[in-house]
């Protein structure tokens, strides 16, 4: 995709090949194709070590402080965690498994009493677990939710339809529709929601979630997809051990290491902070107007 954007032909099979003829057309110098080659070898991602932000212009949709879990045993599962959620704000939570990512949505969402801390919400909070199926009840989609919002989330056709005889992705946009009720919560929390998902099943849910946050409802979603998070989130937050390390803008995060970066960033090697396909082939598009320049 990103190729297809920039107006080259063809297509490589990999982010070895992609850098490789970039480097070859000029259009990718060699400290950006060492830094990405350097990143990809790396046996340690990279420690990230932007600052936590603190600015806000407004009340919070929800607001975490100093959070802390611990299981019956005593283990910590997370710890001296702040995180605040702006009202109509994109944020994805990343880490890798067992970072704490679940156990945080839960806490905010009020389904688990913190160890230490708060979590204060400006509104209802609605959590969307990993598996959709734990919010279908009953034997017809129809059954599930008002033929009104069956509508509103494109379900209507499968209004007799068994749950669970209808895909993944729809069955995702069912849960949702559950979820958010019948009134716009303050925030939508989403746990690992396009796994399984085709693109076009991730097209649909962005545009979705997009529309909630456009009407100032909050979304984090906590996700390993990087490829989500740059075309989705404005924020990205990482968790590790069960603490925050590090909470910046997505560009920011997903150019910034090798264990968090998109495809495009890997080729790009982080050149012009580029994280989707569209923003590295318009910043290739500007390099190869500026090659054909006299």
């Amino acid at each position: 995709r990103l190729f297809e954007r920039a107006g080259l032909r063809p297509p490589p099979s990999g982010v070895k090949e992609a850098r490789a003829t970039l480097q070859s057309h000029g259009l990718l110098d060699r400290s950006e194709a060492e830094n990405a080659a350097s990143e990809e070898s790396a046996s340690k991602p990279r420690r990230l070590r932007w600052p936590r932000r603190t600015e806000q212009a407004e009340q919070p949709a929800v607001d975490a402080k100093a959070l802390g879990f611990e299981l019956s045993d005593g283990r910590p599962i997370l710890s001296s965690i702040d995180l605040t959620l702006a009202p109509g704000q994109r944020t994805a939570l990343m880490g890798r498994n067992g970072a704490g990512k679940s156990t945080l949505l839960r806490l905010m969402a009020g389904l688990e009493e913190p160890t230490e801390g708060k979590v204060e919400a400006a509104g209802r909070v609605a959590l969307l677990l990993q598996n959709p199926g734990d919010y279908l009840i009953h034997e017809r989609v129809d059954q599930e939710v008002a033929a009104d919002r069956l509508a509103e989330f494109g379900l209507e056709d499968l209004a007799a339809s068994h749950p669970r005889d209808i895909s993944g992705g729809e069955r995702q946009r069912l849960a949702l529709a559950i979820v958010l009720g019948g009134s716009r919560p303050a925030a939508v929390l989403l746990d690992e929601p396009t796994r399984g998902m085709d693109r076009a099943a991730k097209g649909d849910l962005i545009t979705r979630l997009s529309a909630l946050s456009a009407a100032g409802t909050a979304v984090l979603v906590a996700t390993h997809d990087a490829e989500l998070a740059a075309a989705f989130a404005q924020r990205v937050v990482l968790l590790s051990g069960g603490r925050v390390v590090a909470d910046a803008p997505t560009a920011e995060v997903l150019s910034g290491g090798w264990h968090f970066a998109t495809e495009t960033a890997r080729v790009l090697g982080g050149a012009g902070a580029a994280c989707t396909p569209e923003q590295g082939g318009d910043l290739l598009r500007a390099r190869m107007t500026i090659e054909a320049a006299p």
